[in-house]
């Protein structure tokens, strides 16, 4: 005999009873084959279909949605962390950057083991820290815009923290400095990463658009050109740091007769607008160098004027962390 096909659970229950009370309640159970015509038992494979489908999909869902930028504060042994997640998805492989900021330096990194399973991930995270690795191990949870995660550092510490992800870009740029595009690798240098895979969340979700959004922290970091002057073939390798509005760092020139390292001073950043003075002492006299110029991905296009000397334009390009 054949089991297949539909079948109904029925319970019938009454009440009996003998003189004197109380009453006694009694269920019978029964279980019958439901005959269904072939319309009906279509529909029923139907809905039966529809519900793993929805289940499936879920799944899928929960697995592409970590895709893009989350944040997290947390508290640990070493004081206030602050850090900067993205998150590159392909099929099963979790790829992506860790940037984070301590009150005793910065680092970024690439993830490593990365792996999603429907709404759990893990990953690892190779800190470096007064020539040591350390390898920091993730696992998490995915719920909507929230990643939880536990976080253990080696054999030192381990700790749950909560990432949130970034949806309101304008906003995540005016809070954090950063760069978001969307669909597109940039590569960036400091804060928040030299290279790093970035989304743009809108109302339609993610976005497939290119968009380039600079961002003032985008100069950190180290940068070198070449260009022609008065005196000859000169070499600059700029270094750049950002906070808030200001600009600081250092200039480092070689030319035929000497070289100079100063540091850069009135420096300014007003999105992808720098500005700076290189105060610069040749054979005995101050020279007031000034630059201003802008921020176009991996170039810095500047304009140099030399006292009331000589002007020039030069480009520097980033140079990569190795």
């Amino acid at each position: 005999m054949s089991l297949i096909g539909c079948w109904v659970f029925d319970v019938e229950c009454f009440l009996s009873s003998v003189i004197p009370l109380p009453q006694k309640k009694t269920c019978i159970h029964t279980v019958r084959r439901e005959n269904l015509d072939m319309p009906a038992m279509k529909s029923f494979i139907a809905i039966i279909l529809v519900a793993l489908a929805l289940v499936f999909a879920n799944s899928a869902s929960a697995q592409g949605n970590i895709a893009g930028a989350w944040k997290s504060q947390f508290d640990s042994q070493i004081g206030t962390q602050n850090y900067t997640y993205t998150f590159k998805v392909d099929g099963t492989n979790l790829t992506g950057r860790a940037y984070g900021i301590r009150q005793n330096g910065t680092n970024d990194v690439a993830i490593t083991d990365g792996t999603i399973d429907g709404d759990k991930i893990s990953f690892n995270e190779a800190l470096v820290i007064q020539d040591n690795t350390i390898i920091i191990s993730y696992t998490g949870t995915i719920a909507g815009d929230q990643l939880k995660l536990h976080r253990k550092v080696g054999d030192f510490a381990e700790y749950d923290i909560v990432a949130n992800r970034v949806t309101d870009t304008s906003a995540a740029t005016q809070a954090t400095n950063e760069t978001v595009a969307s669909g597109m690798t940039m590569t960036i240098a400091g804060t928040p990463s030299p290279t790093y895979q970035w989304y743009f969340y809108g109302s339609n979700g993610l976005g497939t658009t290119n968009l380039t959004l600079q961002s003032q922290s985008t100069v950190d970091g180290k940068w070198q050109g070449q260009f022609d002057s008065q005196i000859g073939t000169q070499n600059y390798t700029y270094t750049f740091k950002v906070d808030g509005t200001n600009l600081t760092g250092r200039a480092y020139g070689i030319r035929e007769n000497g070289t100079n390292d100063v540091a850069i001073t009135e420096g300014t950043i007003d999105g992808g607008k720098i500005s700076f003075v290189e105060p610069l002492s040749f054979n005995g006299n101050d020279i007031r160098i000034e630059y201003t110029g802008t921020v176009s991905g991996d170039e810095i296009k500047l304009h140099r004027k030399v006292g009331g000397f000589a002007e020039e334009d030069l480009v520097v390009k980033r140079v990569q962390d190795q």
